[in-house]
Order: C-alpha cells, then sequence, then structure tokens
C-alpha cells in the first residue's frame, strides 16, 4: 500500500500528461496485485502488445514512441483505478492534464477500458502520421508575463501560432509550425534576452487547433464508442466547465487533444478534496500540487 493511504477512505484523482510515462512505472502493483495483472493482460489481448515488456523493459525512448506511448499511459491510469476500487476507496472526483483526461473519464465511468484503448489509438495512430507530414515546434516559455505572450501571438494571423498551454503562473506553451515558432522566439529573446525557452517533445500532443486535418476522421471512430454521463465529478483541463452528460462528454472527445490547456486552474479544483493521488506523477506535477497544497494529504503511485 502507498504511503499516505493507509488512513483515508476517499480520494481526489488527477491525472499527469504524457511527460509522466517512464519506464517501470506500476512494477510493484503488476506484481503484487491480480487486478493489475489483469488489465495488462486485457490490453495485451486487445492492443497485441507485450505491454509489460513495453511498460518494464523498453528504452524511454520505446515506450515513449507513438502510437503505443498513449495506450501505455492510459492502460496505467486505468490500473490505477481499479487497484483503488479493489481496495475499496471511494473516488469522489478526477482531473486529467492533457491526455490524463482518458483516465479521468474512466475513473467517471464515462466509457470502457476497451473504447479507451480503441480511441486512443486511433488518435495516436492519425497524430504521428501528421508529425511525419509536417513540421512543428512544441516550446516552453519561462519568464515572460502572459499579457505579453498574449500580444505577440495576435500579431500572428495565420494560424501558424498558438498560446496552448499554462503550465504555472510564469510557464507557458507555444506551438506551431516550426518556421513561425522560431521566428517568434528571435523576436522575443531581442527584447527579453534573459527568458528561458525550452523545446518540448511533440510527441506530448500539440494542444492547439493545429490539426484540423487529423480532427474530422478522428470524430468519426466515436461513433462506435457508447459514451455515458459521468459517475463523478470530472474536470475539464482547461477548468471552464465539468464533465457530466454522455453528449458532452463525446462533444469533448471530438476536441481532443486541440484545445486550451490550463493546468494552474485546474490543480485549483481540488482545493476541497482531502487527499489528492497523483497516479504516477512526474516530479514537476507533483511538486506544483504540493506547493499550492502544503496541508493537503498528497499521494502518488510509482
Amino acid at each position: 500500500m502507498e504511503p499516505g493511504l493507509e488512513t483515508v477512505q476517499t480520494v481526489d484523482l488527477l491525472f499527469p500528461d504524457y511527460d509522466s510515462l517512464r519506464q517501470g512505472l506500476a512494477k510493484d502493483l503488476y506484481d503484487q496485485e491480480r487486478v493489475v495483472q489483469e488489465y495488462f493482460e486485457q490490453a495485451a489481448h486487445i492492443t497485441t502488445l507485450n505491454v509489460t515488456r513495453l511498460i518494464f523493459n523498453a528504452s524511454h525512448t520505446e515506450l515513449r514512441a507513438l502510437p503505443d506511448a498513449y495506450l501505455m499511459l492510459f492502460l496505467l491510469q486505468a490500473s490505477a483505478v481499479e487497484y483503488l476500487k479493489s481496495k475499496n476507496y471511494t473516488i469522489t472526483a478526477a482531473g486529467g492534464c492533457g491526455l490524463g483526461i482518458y483516465g479521468a473519464l474512466y475513473a467517471a465511468q464515462a466509457f470502457t477500458f476497451p473504447d479507451g484503448l480503441y480511441m486512443l489509438s486511433k488518435w495516436a495512430t492519425a497524430y504521428a502520421t501528421l508529425l511525419q507530414e509536417k513540421n512543428f515546434k512544441k516550446i516552453e516559455v519561462r519568464g515572460v508575463p502572459h499579457t505579453i505572450l498574449e500580444k505577440s501571438i495576435v500579431k500572428q494571423t495565420d494560424g501558424s501560432l498558438f498560446l496552448s498551454e499554462k503550465l504555472d503562473t510564469d510557464r507557458f506553451v507555444l506551438s506551431g509550425i516550426r518556421s513561425a515558432v522560431e521566428a517568434w522566439e528571435e523576436q522575443l529573446l531581442v527584447k527579453n534576452p534573459q527568458r528561458e525557452i525550452i523545446e518540448l517533445p511533440l510527441e506530448g500532443g500539440l494542444y492547439a487547433d493545429l490539426a484540423p486535418e487529423t480532427i474530422a476522421p478522428f470524430k468519426q471512430y466515436l461513433e462506435k464508442v457508447e459514451f455515458k454521463d459521468a459517475q463523478i465529478p470530472c474536470f475539464a483541463p482547461d477548468n471552464t466547465y465539468d464533465l457530466s452528460t454522455a453528449p458532452q462528454i463525446k462533444e469533448f472527445m471530438g476536441q481532443q487533444p486541440c484545445i486550451f490547456q490550463d493546468r494552474v486552474q485546474l490543480i485549483e479544483r481540488y482545493a476541497d478534496a482531502e487527499t489528492i493521488m497523483i497516479p504516477f506523477a512526474d516530479e514537476d506535477l507533483l511538486t506544483q500540487v504540493k506547493t499550492r497544497y502544503p496541508e493537503k494529504n498528497i499521494i502518488t503511485l510509482l
């Protein structure tokens, strides 16, 4: 049992994004819990992938490669949900950063495990093809006020550059066509030479409306999925509303992952939670939540 779980009965779940995926996750759970083994076996049967090798023994690069990486992330998050249920913990709310919304909606019983694998397989395959056809770039910008970023991006009127994610109060993600992003970087550094810019892996998603040619076909696949009303509060990644009814969830999934993400506001949704579990959290997200809620019981699975 994870430290911190011994004295609680209810948890609010916050599922991390692609960045949390790393070798060896859930190894102890897999070795000790039959319900986790069953989910790995089910995923292997559905996907025909050697999921135990990918998660436990593959290199970091292979594990995080598309299209399989998205399936492995969802498998880990769904397994965490079933582990908690098998131990009679009550999940009272769920939310997800980026691709973590699939884990959150699964926890809310909005779709089945096979349907989650099906959707992610279709999306990841389409997205991997897009990355081969177009030259994108994704960057994290640190130390530039939100207002300055917005003003500079508004000048890009051709739809080649987007402010796509808010990671923290002074950390933002921009996505776009590589040439447009690099031209913007040059202009920013001339005026703000001390600002930090970090290039991010594209595999984690663009989170901006840069992929209309993949969205339309993906929506067709959603017709085969039986969406259900969420059984617990499920927080949308931009925190503007809760995902609740089956039609609303279906519409939302048809936008994924091309919507703005606000991690700061998403974390604010957990203000009333007593115990927050972040299954397989990356250190950045875990530190951010602990800093925001030093008084709360924050738990992760490894």
